[in-house]
C-alpha cells in the first residue's frame, strides 16, 4: 500500500484483506463492455464482422463457463492458467473449432484478459506461458482443368446457374469470394 502511494488506515487494512479494496470486475461483464464500445466505433475503426466475431467469443466463453465451472459468469481475478487451457480445449472439442477457428477465439480472449490487466483488476497474466502454433493451411487453387469442368457443368436449377456463373467470372477477373469452399464439379 505504501508502494502504491495508498492512505494506510484500519479501515483500508481491513478492506484490502477482506479483498474489497477494489471494484472486481466479472469476466461477462468485461467483455460486454469491450463488446459495446467495439460497437460504438462502428465505422470508425471497426469493421462490421470485428464485432460479430467478439459476439461469438462472448458466447463461447459463455457457454464454457456453463459447461466447466456451472457458472454463468466469474470474477476476472479468479481466471488463471488453466482456465485458458480448459476453454482452449472446450472451444476444440466442444465446439468443434478448428485450429484456426479456436486461434481467433483464444485472441480475443487474450485481449480482455489484457484490459483487465490494463486497468490492474488482475495482477498476473493467465497466458504468460500459453502459445498458440495454429498455422493458416495454404490456399489450394483451381486447375485450369477444374475451371473448365465447372463451366461446362449444367444445373436444373436456375439459381444455381447464376452462382456458377458468378463464380466462373471472380476467377476470370480475379475478384475475390470469402468464406467459398472448393465445390466438387
Amino acid at each position: 500500500m505504501t508502494k502504491s502511494g495508498e492512505d494506510i488506515t484500519s479501515e483500508s487494512i481491513k478492506l484490502k484483506y477482506l479483498g474489497k479494496d477494489v471494484q472486481r470486475k466479472t469476466l461477462i461483464d468485461v467483455f460486454r463492455e469491450h463488446n459495446d464500445q467495439m460497437k460504438a466505433l462502428l465505422g470508425s475503426g471497426f469493421k462490421p464482422n470485428t464485432p460479430k466475431g467478439y459476439n461469438s467469443s462472448l458466447s463461447h466463453i459463455g457457454l464454457y463457463l456453463q459447461d466447466s465451472h456451472g457458472t454463468k459468469d466469474m470474477e476476472a481475478r479468479k481466471i488463471d492458467h488453466a482456465f485458458v487451457i480448459g476453454y482452449e480445449f472446450f472451444l476444440r472439442s466442444s465446439k468443434g473449432c478448428s485450429e484456426i477457428s479456436a486461434a481467433k477465439y483464444m485472441k480475443h480472449f487474450r485481449k480482455i484478459v489484457k484490459i483487465r490487466i490494463a486497468h490492474r483488476w488482475v495482477t498476473e497474466d493467465p497466458f504468460a506461458f500459453y502459445k498458440n502454433t495454429a498455422k493458416a493451411r495454404p490456399k489450394e487453387y483451381l486447375t485450369k482443368d477444374e475451371l473448365d469442368r465447372i463451366e461446362q457443368r449444367t444445373f436444373s436449377i436456375a439459381r444455381l446457374e447464376h452462382v456458377r456463373d458468378i463464380f466462373v467470372f471472380s476467377c476470370y477477373t480475379g475478384t475475390v469470394i470469402r468464406r467459398c469452399k472448393k465445390a466438387d464439379p
